[in-house]
């Protein structure tokens, strides 16, 4: 066999012919268009959960996704209902399944894109949702967030943190469900295209600051707010 420069040894054809096809294959696999929202391969288990109580978890994120070099990529995320472990590998607690009850905080802050990260656009789902937590979906100190819709309809969600969805200027579109009871300071501060909201008749506190900069031009506030 014949030595060749750099300690490399000449392979046979076949070798050669195979990593030619698996680049093409590479090449020519269907991918998504520049800016096309990436709904599926980014499921509940490629989330992290952690145990709150005997029963209930909390979905942790992940901190980012990689944009694999589209760098106008975004992304939705879909809570799921229950998480479910699977053993050793799990990304929670490894055995039983469990209620998906708080969106931890800081758990999406920052998720803008750029920096071989995707965008965050759209959150849905949460069906047993009870809390999103402080900074939950926030943009960062020095960035905004991309968020544009965020649909909590489930009717179980009573409170959203302080900072939730701050910093978030194309958030549009916002639904909270009939059970909401708190919103936190500064929740929905600076996001400016919001010019809608529902609050139902269940809250009872709103922070300082809850709506400051957004784009709400009338809201009702509901008799029970203190």
């Amino acid at each position: 066999m014949k030595i060749l420069a750099n300690g490399l040894r000449r392979q046979p054809l076949g070798f050669g012919l195979l990593c030619f096809i698996g680049l093409l294959y590479l090449l020519l696999q269907p991918g998504l268009a520049v800016g096309e929202l990436q709904t599926d391969g980014f499921s509940s288990g490629d989330q992290w959960f952690s145990a709150t109580s005997a029963n209930e978890v909390s979905i942790d994120g992940p901190n980012w996704i990689s944009d694999n070099g589209d760098p106008t990529c975004t992304w939705a995320l879909e809570i799921p209902e229950t998480y479910t472990g699977i053993g050793k590998y799990s990304n929670g607690p490894e055995s039983g399944t469990y209620n998906v009850t708080r969106v931890k905080d800081r758990a999406y802050e920052n998720l803008s894109g750029g920096g071989d990260t995707c965008a965050l656009v759209a959150v849905t789902g949460g069906t047993n949702i009870k809390e999103i937590g402080e900074h939950a979906f926030s943009g960062g100190a020095l960035s905004y967030g991309a968020l544009e819709d965020a649909i909590f309809s489930s009717g179980r969600l009573v409170a959203v943190g302080d900072f939730a969805f701050y910093k978030n200027p194309r958030l549009t579109r916002v639904t909270l469900g009939s059970s909401l009871q708190t919103i936190g300071r500064y929740a929905f501060t600076e996001t400016p295209r919001l010019s809608s909201i529902n609050l139902p008749d269940s809250v009872t506190t709103i922070g300082e600051g809850a709506f400051l900069g957004s784009g709400l031009t009338n809201i009702v506030i509901p008799r029970g707010v203190t």
